[in-house]
């Protein structure tokens, strides 16, 4: 469900951030601190979209660290109740033929 975000959207905006950047990075080198030579306009608009494209990558990783964790809870509590009941079954089991074989063996005596 979340591959296509993270395998397929978040490379392109990162591309896209990176060259954001990169012109960015040619305007300081153009005229100093040259942010000012970008209307004040597309860098509001440019921080907004790395603003919300970080906060994207940040909630699917920790969604996809968050489920993976339920995930794992989830299998060790299913195997902890697993072994409970298969050990209550051969203790049900035990005690059971050993009653049985107690009364056959009274039985003959």
């Amino acid at each position: 469900m979340y591959g296509y975000w993270i395998n397929g959207l978040l490379p392109k905006l990162i591309i896209v951030i990176v060259g954001l950047l990169s012109n960015i990075k040619r305007n300081l080198k153009k005229g100093g601190l040259a942010l000012y030579s970008l209307s004040i306009k597309k860098t509001v608009i440019v921080f907004i979209f790395i603003i919300i494209t970080v906060s994207f990558a940040f909630f699917f990783y920790f969604q996809k660290q968050t489920e993976q964790s339920i995930r794992d809870s989830m299998l060790e509590q299913q195997k902890q109740n697993q072994k409970d009941t298969t050990k209550a079954i051969a203790q049900h089991i035990r005690l059971r033929n050993t009653g049985t074989l107690q009364i056959q063996y009274w039985k003959k005596g």
